[in-house]
């Protein structure tokens, strides 16, 4: 069958139309609800986690590749491709993809790698990862992936590199500013502060240069923007002032959306050498230390070699502690966030809508929503209702919103390249079980082309993990948010963080590196830092630390190998 196929497949490329195809297909359907298998065709089955970044990406790929292959002939006498997408919101188990007989193809996030691939879940990748893309001549998918992706997913086997999945989408959490608020109320620091009051700091009609930014460098996109943290707490204040909230960020799960907020803020401090002795426990440490009793953190007099046996100790970098400090301080100040930053029915939704009604005038203006890269499409269904209800301006297309740089802690750390953490653990791969991998393996090259990673930032105005670049032009169509989500991605002074190592101790424990909560777990109790800041106000960034340091020691033991 792989020898009929690849030449069915060469000669329909040859003679076809370019890979910009219709946007409907012969194949693909609007959603899995309505699919059905087609005796006539070849049937591939599709699971997609239908989380934030939605399924319409995954339809514009099904439908290209069904029309590129329409006549394309395969065993059994079978001619074109029928995809049956599954699009849920739920995300499969190591035991539900382990039953798994139906889908071929997954698209899915929180993976752990090598203990699904130990399984056997999924089928060997590496002839469409290494070879030469049928779909882009010239390239192959393994030259999109940097060298931490290359080192993880390529697994050595008897001196070989075998591949069984890839990366797919990436997810950072971080901090979304209105940039139309930020403009009408003057909300970006002045160049020359005019005064010592809160409001000199700030630009106004007389005095409009901005600041250069958490960069340090003028001209760039992050003008204006709060440089350090102290910086950042001057914003929150003058926001108040000016009667609006600063913060919007869901109660429900708030500890999610908090300790991600938390641990990029971590490595936005660290840089990416230093983060990612968190995962190769290989290096050394140079930023460690203590907390005294008048909570100042105070460096050790000298560095620590990091090792598998003592990769705890990294629990104690500065990094950690700066961080915390900003968490304890915008969970603490009442006026700074929604009355329901804590309710246990506000979902992350509700943030999304209500920071974008409160700019369509139907609650009180808010500045800036905590949540995830994603969030606009996952929005999409509010801006729609806006359009519908108060005017065409609140659509993707003609509302502003931006994806902010981090402050740095510090006067010292700017200028420092900007980090972004990619948690996601989202990978795309073949079932074992698949009677139709060849054909799979060939729709994943298809999905991997540079344009196909185009369409689909194009189409979630988000990027995917892979190494890729847009052009002026292609940036151009995005939404304002797409536009600054990219922009801020391909920057010289942005650095993506890929927490994969493959050393002993990170694969046979993954899930105490990658899980926000196992990572950052102060105390046995099951309770996050964020919590404890949320519920107990008189706990202290000190108390924190500490409890990070010594709770990662006492389980370190059945941690290391």
């Amino acid at each position: 069958m792989k020898k009929t196929i690849k030449r069915l497949i060469s000669l329909v490329i040859a003679a076809s139309v370019p890979l910009a195809v219709a946007s409907c297909g012969g194949g693909g359907n609007n959603n899995g609800g309505g699919a059905k298998e087609d005796p006539s065709k070849l049937n591939i089955h599709v699971y997609n986690y239908d989380g934030g970044y939605g399924s319409d990406w995954l339809q514009e790929l099904m439908d290209g590749y069904a029309e590129l292959h329409k006549d394309t002939v395969y065993e059994g006498g079978k001619v074109g491709v029928n995809f049956i997408p599954s699009n849920t919101k739920k995300l499969v188990s190591e035991g539900e993809m382990r039953a798994d007989k139906t889908n071929d193809i997954f698209f899915l996030e929180g993976i752990l790698y090598d203990q699904y691939r130990n399984s056997g879940l999924f089928a060997d990748m590496t002839s469409a990862v290494t070879s030469d893309n049928p779909y882009e001549k010239g390239t192959t998918i393994e030259s999109r992936l940097t060298a931490e992706q290359k080192a993880f997913y390529g697994v050595n086997e008897g001196g070989e590199t075998h591949y069984y999945a890839l990366p797919h989408y990436s997810g950072y959490y971080g901090i979304i500013y209105n940039v139309a608020l930020f403009e009408k109320k003057g909300y970006f620091f002045a160049k020359n502060p005019t005064g010592s009051e809160i409001a000199d700091k700030f630009v106004s009609k007389s005095n409009t240069e901005r600041s250069a930014g958490p960069d340090g460098a003028e001209g760039t996109f992050d003008d204006g923007l709060p440089a350090t943290y102290e910086e950042f707490y001057d914003l929150c204040k003058y926001i108040v002032y000016n009667q609006q909230i600063p913060f919007v960020w869901t109660g429900k799960f708030y500890e999610l959306h908090l300790m991600n907020l938390y641990r990029n803020l971590v490595a936005n401090y660290e840089g990416v050498d230093k983060m990612m002795l968190n995962y190769t426990l290989d290096g050394v440490a140079d930023d460690l230390g203590t907390v005294d009793n008048g909570g100042n953190f105070v460096p050790d007099g000298s560095a620590t070699t990091v090792t598998a046996q003592n990769g705890y100790e990294l629990s104690r970098q500065a990094g950690k502690f700066y961080a915390m400090e900003f968490m304890k301080r915008i969970i603490s100040e009442e006026k700074w966030k929604n009355a329901e930053a804590f309710g246990i029915t506000f979902t992350h939704m509700d943030a999304q809508a209500r920071f974008l009604k409160s700019w369509a005038g139907q609650s009180t203006e808010t500045a800036m929503l905590i949540d995830g890269s994603w969030w606009e499409n996952e929005a999409s269904q509010t801006f729609s209702d806006l359009e519908k209800s108060v005017g065409e301006e609140y659509s993707k297309q003609n509302t502003n919103y931006a994806w902010m740089p981090l402050p740095k802690a510090n006067a010292s750390k700017i200028g420092d390249d900007n980090v972004l953490f990619d948690h996601l653990n989202a990978a795309c791969f073949v079932n074992a079980k698949s009677t139709n991998k060849e054909v799979a393996l060939d729709f994943i090259q298809y999905a991997n082309t540079r344009e196909s990673l185009v369409k689909f930032t194009k189409s979630t105005n988000t990027v995917k993990a892979l190494d890729y670049t847009l052009t002026d032009e292609e940036i151009a169509g995005l939404t304002p948010y797409g536009k600054s989500m990219v922009t801020f991605k391909q920057a010289e002074n942005t650095k993506v963080i890929y927490p994969y190592a493959r050393n002993a101790t990170y694969v046979n424990s993954q899930a105490a590196f990658t899980d926000v909560d196992q990572f950052f777990k102060w105390t046995s109790a099951n309770k996050s830092i964020v919590k404890e800041f949320a519920e107990n106000r008189n706990s202290t960034v000190k108390t924190c630390f500490d409890g990070l340091y010594t709770y990662r020691k006492s389980v370190w033991k059945g941690i290391a190998k």
